[in-house]
């Protein structure tokens, strides 16, 4: 299955880049993140077994208002039958979600045990209308065959999902118990031709080894999906029991070449990650890449889940999250998840971080949902992490999530924040998927919805948080590079913003050599060092003159007014050693490195 996650919960700060200056000063700008309850998000309809908010994402925005909208899975909703299965649309707005909004959607053939809804994403805008669309799994339709499963892709408009938009998927060669949408997700535009893609998995699928699994994309046009553009997808190396394709995600571009790339979990035996590059005609097979941990053991399930983290470290090439939530950490199924980079070849293996909770205990089950998104907006993508067994100090299984900050060299390990519900009861399952919700209330700042299927003996109940700055930081115009800003320009912004400095204590800004700390110039008319006065000329002996600095015995002018005991306008000749550096220093070059002499 995919999980889909992104900013959460509690205050935390945040580093951004330095301003680029060529002078001394503190290297991170700290900011503040709020992320506010937003809304607790039940059912209608719901009931005790329903399992809503199974899965949660971001939806996109569906009724291109401007706001981000939700859907959250129910599948084990009845309403056409036992466990046939729903899934629920809700509405961003100026104040969150709008709960009044709800859409319920149910397959048009839905009927017992069909599952439709164990799986739900945003599906990217496949028509390119300018309206997000959704993608729904039903990976126990019968369609094809007993359990072949199905997907089901539904159109945005401005009234929101057009339920009779439905699009049925079912894999060409379907066979009994493949399990044809246990996981989808939007890929972005792998082809390039301007029309989002998609991806369903089919774990079970055994046409190479029994459980090898396989995968399926299928293109995006004017009309929305286009069934006959199917690319299967099968690990070159199949393995028996490997569940390939028990996840899938859009990787984001991490090369950089313009297409957007895919990512194919395969938790079984010691558990790997697939990767495959877009092209103009899709995902190119021939340029698969196989991750694994550095330190991976059998029974880890890493690439039980998956997903594009953004770019982390902001080098313009995207990055993946890996959870391996079954891995022996601090004891047995604690849980661990790994960063991989994306570089101008594609994924480096060798840029793995590893991340573990600094409070990791037993059958927590860290990385059993993973994913990424800028949390605080400084350009670094964030990563959150979930731990669905985590113990709250009063609730076993209670659940929880992990943020891990971005930054120019990566994740900071050092930068954990642990998030919980407040009234977290035992068995929520809290965390157990969570997604980047985008901007519901058009605030400018990402939002997030955590699904804790859970709740109320399995009602379940899905939360959204809205992300913000408490305390934007002061910034001011420097227009001359230097580190060091115009007072009069002040701005306040959460982002690092390009071209301001941090401070406002440049006394010239037009002056690259004029700041605080600057080396003075003797009587030059100019403050170079921003102190309010130009430094007199050591050297000036004029009784007529203001000058504090009291008489050298030098003159510099042309008429001795006492002291050196020379002829006028000269100087001794033992005074040359003594002079020439100052007299070099006044003529040379005053640009380049600034020191604060």
């Amino acid at each position: 299955m995919i999980y889909r996650l992104a900013p959460v919960a509690l205050l935390f700060s945040c580093a951004g880049p330095a301003t680029d200056a060529v002078v001394l000063q503190d290297p991170h700008v700290a900011f503040q993140v709020q992320v506010l309850l937003d809304a607790e998000i039940r059912a209608s309809d719901g009931f005790a077994g329903a399992w809503f908010a199974h899965q949660v994402s971001g939806a996109g925005d569906v009724n291109g208002d401007g706001y981000a909208d939700i859907i959250v899975s129910a599948q084990g909703d009845d309403a056409l039958g036992v466990q046939a299965g729903a899934a629920y649309v809700y509405l961003g707005s100026a104040n969150g979600i709008d709960t009044g909004t709800e859409l319920k959607i149910t397959a048009s053939d839905g009927g017992p045990e069909q599952f439709f809804g164990v799986v739900v994403s945003g599906a990217g805008d496949v028509n390119n209308d300018g309206y997000d669309d959704v993608i729904i799994g039903a990976q126990k339709d019968d369609a094809t065959d007993v359990d072949a499963g199905a997907a089901y892709i539904y159109l945005g408009s401005s009234g929101g999902i057009d339920v009779g938009s439905e699009l049925k998927i079912l894999a060409t060669d379907g066979a009994a118990a493949d399990l044809f949408g246990c996981a989808v997700s939007a890929t972005g535009d792998v082809n390039g031709d301007g029309f989002d893609d998609v991806i369903v998995g089919a774990f079970q699928d055994g046409d190479v080894e029994p459980l090898s699994g396989s995968a399926y994309v299928y293109l995006g046009s004017a009309s929305g999906i286009d069934p006959n553009t199917e690319a299967k997808i099968s690990a070159s190396t199949p393995q028996a029991l490997g569940m390939f394709g028990y996840s899938v995600a859009g990787a984001g571009d991490v090369d950089g070449d313009g297409y957007d790339d895919i990512i194919v979990g395969s938790f079984g035996d010691l558990g790997s990650v697939y990767l495959y590059h877009g092209s103009s005609s899709g995902p190119d097979l021939t340029t698969e890449s196989r991750i694994s941990s550095s330190d991976r053991s059998y029974n880890d399930f890493f690439g039980y889940t998956l997903s594009s983290a953004g770019d982390v470290n902001a080098d313009g090439y995207d990055d993946i999250i890996v959870g391996a939530f079954s891995s022996y950490q601090v004891a047995s199924a604690s849980g661990s998840a790994y960063i991989f980079f994306g570089t101008a070849t594609g994924v480096d293996a060798a840029s793995e971080i590893k991340l573990v909770p600094s409070d990791g205990a037993q059958d927590d089950f860290f990385g059993g949902s993973v994913a990424g998104s800028d949390l605080d907006g400084d350009g670094f993508s964030d990563v959150i992490i979930g731990a669905m067994g985590d113990d709250t100090a009063s609730s076993p299984d209670a659940g929880s999530a992990y943020i891990y900050l971005g930054s120019a060299t990566g994740i900071d390990v050092m930068s954990e924040t642990k998030v919980s519900d407040v009234n977290a009861n035992n068995d929520d399952i809290y965390g157990f998927s969570v997604a980047g919700a985008g901007d519901v209330n058009g605030d400018g700042f990402n939002d997030v919805v955590i699904g804790a299927f859970g709740t109320d003996a399995y009602t379940g109940t899905a939360y959204t948080y809205r992300g913000g700055c408490i305390a934007p930081a002061a910034w001011y115009v420097d227009a001359d590079g230097d580190g060091f800003g115009d007072p009069a320009t002040v701005v306040e912004s959460c982002d690092v913003l390009t071209g301001h400095a941090d401070n406002g204590d440049d006394c010239d800004d037009t002056d690259p050599d004029v700041y605080p700390g600057a080396v003075e110039i003797e009587d030059d008319g100019i403050d170079q060092d921003c102190d309010g006065d130009d430094l007199p000329s050591v050297e000036d002996t004029d009784p007529t003159d203001n000058d504090p600095v009291p008489d050298t015995g030098i003159s510099s002018g042309a008429t001795k007014t006492g002291g050196c005991g020379c002829a006028s306008g000269s100087i001794p000749a033992g005074m040359w050693l003594v002079w020439l550096p100052v007299l070099l220093f006044r003529r040379g070059p005053h640009h380049g490195a600034h020191s604060s002499m």
